[in-house]
């Protein structure tokens, strides 16, 4: 197993995406970090008491940068291979599929663990460097910060079942690209106009704001609690990779 987890190692970094796909979330986030902390130091913020709040924004912008650039390396990473068939001899080197599968699994839910860590970490510098005096690291703060850790590693890994799943970096993309920013607002309103608009919580995106909001909300509608929302994400991995997974053992690599 620790073969094919370096030798998927490997195949990532000798390409030249997976660090052009980082460099988005980093910009973004470090001047949005940067912009929000600075607004947060304005006297009119701080009479009013909310600057710990205006500076968090920063970070959440951060979050979503993240989660989408690191679920669109997700799904180019798995389906790269299947696209260009050179996942052939990585299937007839090793003793079966599964292995094959489980580590390329593993190696990109690791780089979009790494995503996250870097650009969270870039936009809380950002925050400090332009929030002196108005922006201090909280629990709140930290827990944001990990739980933003945790939800960009389980959209990567949403992104890598689709690329599983469609066996085309493009099509797995564009499906994240539209869901995420587009998509998911538009099905929230169409299950409003149908009167259900409490099946939107168990929504993919409405789960992820529910598991940052740490609490924050209460459990009800629109929103599932912090725990709840957590289940809910890890089940849409569990869905995707798995149906990606099950597609790719089937799948004729001749």
């Amino acid at each position: 197993m620790n073969g094919l987890l370096q030798s998927e190692v490997r195949k990532v970094t000798s390409l030249k995406f997976w660090w052009a796909l980082l460099i988005a979330p980093v910009v973004i986030g470090g001047f949005a970090s940067a912009i929000y902390a600075s607004i947060a130091s304005s006297s009119s913020v701080t009479e009013l008491g909310i600057e710990g709040e205006i500076s968090m924004v920063g970070l959440f912008v951060t979050i979503a940068a993240t989660t989408l650039f690191a679920a669109v390396f997700g799904a180019v990473n798995a389906a790269g291979e299947l696209r260009h068939h050179t996942i052939t001899t990585s299937f007839l080197s090793s003793s079966g599929r599964s292995g094959v599968i489980g580590a390329k699994l593993a190696v990109t839910a690791l780089f979009g663990l790494a995503y996250a860590l870097v650009a969270q970490v870039i936009s809380v510098i950002s925050m400090l460097l332009f929030g002196i005096g108005t922006f201090e690291i909280t629990g709140f703060v930290v827990e944001v910060f990990f739980l933003g850790l945790l939800v960009t590693t389980v959209w990567t890994v949403i992104g890598a079942g689709l690329g599983l799943l469609f066996a085309s970096p493009t099509w797995a993309a564009v499906t994240l690209v539209v869901w995420i920013p587009v998509g998911e607002s538009i099905v929230v309103a169409i299950l409003s106009g149908l009167d259900v608009q409490p099946l939107a919580q168990f929504l993919p995106g409405m789960s992820t704001i529910s598991t940052l909001a740490a609490g924050s909300i209460e459990d009800g509608d629109p929103f599932l609690g912090s725990v709840a929302g957590t289940v809910v994400l890890f089940v849409w991995a569990i869905v995707f990779g798995g149906a990606g997974w099950l597609r790719t053992q089937q799948r004729d690599i001749a």
